[in-house]
């Protein structure tokens, strides 16, 4: 027996604490691209461009899909399961191309951060102006007014939007760190299950 097939034997039916957290992260952006989806379905999308809910989608798609094939992997090999050859020799979410496309979704991600928390900062200047204006008085025929009357409505559905704008960014915030460390732990997973030497044989 070689050292790969020692390698897949002691592996088999071993789950490391690293494949059950990237099992759980991935059914966790699951949620999350759900949420982010319909809150800025309330705006519609209009306050990251329509890169919050596409991002979304896509996410949406790729972690369903990656997390059925990792919970696969993870419980053929609490089964003891072998691992033949290099296919299936890493979980799924662990794989070259599931990799990159982790990365892909990741600055997608950031760039819908970016864009969000940009038009909210503008929105909450533009609020900030009209809010200044709106409390102002000034003075028709030597008697003093205020130009407040409908602002008060009109605010309160500003104030509504920048808030579900801010929760949105809140949780795309979360999603992006999810998103990174994602990639990461599937490299370090990686590396975990590469083939190890036999003991006591020494490469040149």
């Amino acid at each position: 027996m070689n050292a790969m097939d020692k390698h897949f034997q002691s592996a088999s039916g071993l789950v490391s604490p690293q494949a059950l957290k990237l099992r759980a992260l991935l059914f966790a952006t699951i949620g999350l691209s759900v949420l982010i989806f319909a809150l800025s379905m309330v705006h519609g999308g209009a306050l990251s461009i329509f890169l919050a809910p596409v991002t979304g989608v896509f996410t949406l798609i790729f972690s369903i899909t990656l997390g059925v094939l990792t919970h696969k992997d993870i419980v053929r090999l609490e089964k003891g399961g072998p691992r033949p050859d290099d296919s299936t020799r890493y979980l799924a979410i662990s794989r070259i191309p599931s990799i990159v496309i982790n990365f892909v979704l990741f600055i997608l991600w950031l760039a819908t951060l970016g864009v969000e928390a940009s038009i909210l900062t503008g929105l909450g200047y533009v609020h900030s102006a009209a809010s200044s204006v709106s409390e102002s008085t000034f003075s028709i025929g030597g008697k003093t007014s205020t130009s407040a009357s409908s602002a008060p409505r009109a605010s309160t559905g500003f104030e509504k939007a920048i808030g579900v704008g801010a929760t949105e960014t809140v949780f795309v915030g979360i999603q992006m760190g999810i998103m990174l460390a994602i990639p990461i732990m599937a490299i370090l997973e990686r590396r975990a299950m590469a083939p190890k030497p036999a003991a006591g044989i020494v490469h040149a």
